[in-house]
């Protein structure tokens, strides 16, 4: 598949991780997750779904490392985009909490064929073309 070329029907999985507090030791991040952190009026997690949902994403796992509660409860999206919140209780690291959002999508029934991964910050306010991306 090209970059020009973007098949809305390809099945991407996005992860998104959220778990991080450690922004740089900024004493703002001890209170709010910097996925909440408000950008312009709205969280940065919310500004990414956002343009994860106008280019066409289905499907989004954000692992929040104890925070999916106040995530899901701090965030308003797209009603076309399925959002999994993945709460480890104990820290698995980045590698770990990818590994844990992929395993639970092979576990699923009504997947469709696995088909591109795509990793991004939780904190990231604004996405490249996912089509430059791939």
């Amino acid at each position: 598949m090209s970059p020009k070329q973007f098949d809305k029907n390809h099945y991407i999985k996005v992860v998104i991780l959220a778990g991080g507090r450690d922004f740089g030791r900024c004493p703002l991040a001890s209170h709010l997750p910097p996925a909440l952190w408000p950008v312009a009026g709205k969280p940065a997690l919310e500004r990414l779904l956002n343009h994860l949902a106008k280019q066409g994403i289905k499907k989004v796992a954000i692992c929040c490392n104890g925070d999916a509660q106040l995530l899901a409860k701090s965030i308003h999206t797209n009603k076309h985009l399925k959002v999994d919140f993945l709460d480890e209780q104990l820290p698995v690291g980045a590698a770990g909490a990818i590994r844990d959002a992929i395993s639970k999508e092979k576990n699923t029934l009504d997947r469709p064929k696995l088909g591109t991964i795509l990793v991004l910050p939780a904190s990231m306010v604004s996405l490249p073309k996912i089509a430059t991306l791939i």
